[in-house]
Parts: C-alpha cells; structure tokens; sequence
C-alpha cells in the first residue's frame, strides 16, 4: 500500500487505470454550507490510497459524503457496485446468537447500566446489548436475565485505566466471574497482562471475545493505532476495537485511516472510535471503513460522543 498523502481537489473516488484490480480513493477538504439553517461543515477522508483487492471489486461511483450538522454527524455512503467493504480484505464474520458481525451491514451495540435502561434499549432495536457491568455492579446479573430474550449481550468491565469504574487489582476476578452469566460476548482489555489468559478462559466458556483498547487523552498515530488491533487480533480477540479521543479533525482521519490499513491484515471484525463530538462522524463509518459495530444510546451515553440509537439507524439505513 502506499503512503496517504493529502489532496486539494480531486473526486471522492477514482478506478485505477494502471491496475484493474487496485482502486484509489480521495476526497477534498470540505467546504461550509447550511442545513435547515444551521451553518454545518463538509469534511472527509484527506487521503489517497491503492489498495490490493482480490477478487477485483469495481470501484464506479463510490462517494464518501461525510457531513457534520450541528452536534450530529451523518455519513451517507453511496456503493453502486462492488462489495461494501471497499478498502479490501476478507473478514471472518463472528455471531452472537443470530447476529452476526464482520458482513455487509453495521450492528448497533445499545450499553445499559441501570434496570431503567432496558426498557427504552429494547424498544430501540439494538442488535447487540452492552452490560456495563463497572458500572452496574450487583444489577449486572437481573441486566443480563432481562436483557437476554431480546438479543445476544456483551458483559463490559471497564478499568479505571481506561476510563471505567472497576479498580484495577479487581479486573481479571472479576472478568472471570461474568463469564459463569455466559453471555455472548465479553470485553477484555488488551493492554493488561492477563489479557491472553482471559481470552482463552472466555473461549474455553464458549463466549467471544471484543479485545478492546481505550485511549481518553489522545489519538496515537497511525501506525500505533493499527499496531493495538493487530495486537488484539493476535491475542485471540475475535472482534478487535479500539476507542480513542481526537483532539483536532485530523485524528479523526488517523483514526480511519488505521481502521482501512487494519481492513487489509486482519481478518477479524474490527470496531474503530474517535470518542467525543468531534470523533461522532466515525460511529457512522461503517463497513466501509472496517467498522462492524458501533455504540449508541437509548439513555445516557456510557462514552463520550455516543448518539441516539434510533437516529444512528436511520442514517446508517440499516
């Protein structure tokens, strides 16, 4: 692959004629405009790339329009051929019961906490689940019973390393103790020392593992980003995901950018998050980007910048 580089002025996406089977993609900084009103800025991927694709995908008319309005960020992603996954790589699907991650469509992962949560979660139509469980301590066990007839669950025990309530010499105990709730899924920290050792306890319990990375400061540069899911994947996470706080746009695009690198040398799900308002237009970037899930809320948010389950749904066109 080659190095990104910026462009001024080029289409969103141009075949490559030299290659048959490689694409580039690039789009131009955005411009400023008006939606209802409301002053609201374009921007997009500032990045060209060739990309190996086998079997060849046609790349005619794709257009990534990324628009931030207001507080919200809406992404329209218009494919007229080829498959979704555009930036190449073949993904190994992953299922939590019946719903399965790593396809063409992005699953929406509604966290809940308390049990006056799980009314207004189900009746947004989550895919997927998330038990805090940091965070709703002794409630994490009647979450689960009430939660489960709905669809698959994915048990979360946030460190306060990474921006959750669990004390740290609590973490590994504790992380062994959801698994006897068997739950689909279970979230393990991939920096921790004991990660791989979980990992395989999960799987050995039959539950699949979301190898997770949290950075609440700052957004690492490409290379390391791409390197925390390389790692997840190589500690036996089945889906890897990483969160990370974007101090300015760029990071955003480092934070997609990495996800499209890691799309090519991972075969696993992949979940990438720039946090806090500014990052919300990567919750939006879909399989297109590599991302198989994204969290949204039907309450309050467990992470900065999360938006409403249901518009994350309709803008997603899922």
């Amino acid at each position: 692959m080659r190095p990104a580089r910026a462009f001024a002025a080029l289409p969103a996406i141009k075949p490559s004629k030299n290659a048959p089977n490689r694409f580039t993609t690039a789009v131009d900084q955005g411009t400023t405009s008006h939606c209802k009103g409301k002053a609201f800025s374009s921007m997009s991927v500032s990045a060209l790339a060739a990309v190996p694709k086998k079997p060849p995908v046609p790349t005619s008319k794709i257009f990534f329009i990324l628009h931030t309005c207001q507080n919200a960020a809406f992404v329209l992603v218009r494919i007229h051929s080829g498959y979704s996954n555009a930036f190449g790589g073949t993904v190994a699907e992953v299922a939590l019961g019946s719903v399965s991650l790593g396809g063409e469509t992005t699953k929406i992962i509604i966290p809940v906490s308390d049990l006056e949560q799980v009314g207004q979660a189900v009746g947004a139509g989550g895919d997927i689940f998330e038990i805090r469980a940091d965070l709703a301590g002794a409630l994490t066990s009647q979450l689960a019973s009430r939660l489960a007839p709905f669809g698959p669950l994915l048990l979360t025990l946030r460190s306060t390393a990474e921006g959750g309530a669990c004390a740290e010499g609590e973490y590994a105990g504790r992380v062994r103790e959801l698994l006897s709730l068997q739950p689909q899924a279970i979230d393990v920290e991939i920096a921790r020392p004991e990660a791989a050792v979980l990992i395989e306890a999960a799987h050995r319990a039959g539950v699949v593992v979301f190898g997770s990375f949290h950075s609440f400061s700052a957004t690492p540069p490409v290379d390391q980003v791409l390197a925390r899911l390389i790692r997840a994947s190589e500690a036996g996470a089945d889906v890897c995901k990483i969160a990370v706080m974007p101090q300015h746009a760029q990071d955003v695009l480092t934070l997609l950018e990495a996800l499209a690198r890691a799309r090519q040398q991972i075969d696993r799900p992949l979940i990438g998050i720039a946090m806090g308002k500014l990052g919300q237009i990567s919750r939006l970037a879909g399989p297109q980007f590599g991302n198989c899930a994204t969290f949204a809320t039907a309450g309050p948010a467990s992470a900065p910048g999360q938006m409403d389950a249901v518009l994350v749904r309709k803008v997603l066109g899922n």
